[in-house]
């Protein structure tokens, strides 16, 4: 109890994130974003369409824990 009240259990580091860790996060999320955006209203999508589309991709990335690793794919790391 006393762990959930002073905030120590094990969640805490995964809460706790640096300036560059955030920023990062950031950035992968902004060119993912940004060229399935391109693409789509290349191909004639509505802008709210789109909108909705990269929010549902970034939201299954993160659930299925896949979006790092699209990262990486992509600076060849």
């Amino acid at each position: 109890m006393e762990e959930g009240y002073n905030n120590l259990g094990e969640g805490r580091n995964q809460r706790v994130q640096t300036i560059r860790e955030v920023a990062n996060a950031y950035l992968e999320a902004y060119k993912l974003r940004h060229r399935v955006q391109v693409a789509r209203l290349k191909e004639g999508a509505a802008g709210k369409t789109v909108n909705e589309e990269v929010g549902f991709l970034l939201r299954f990335l993160d659930d299925v824990g896949m979006r790092s690793e699209h990262a990486c794919e992509e600076n060849g790391s």
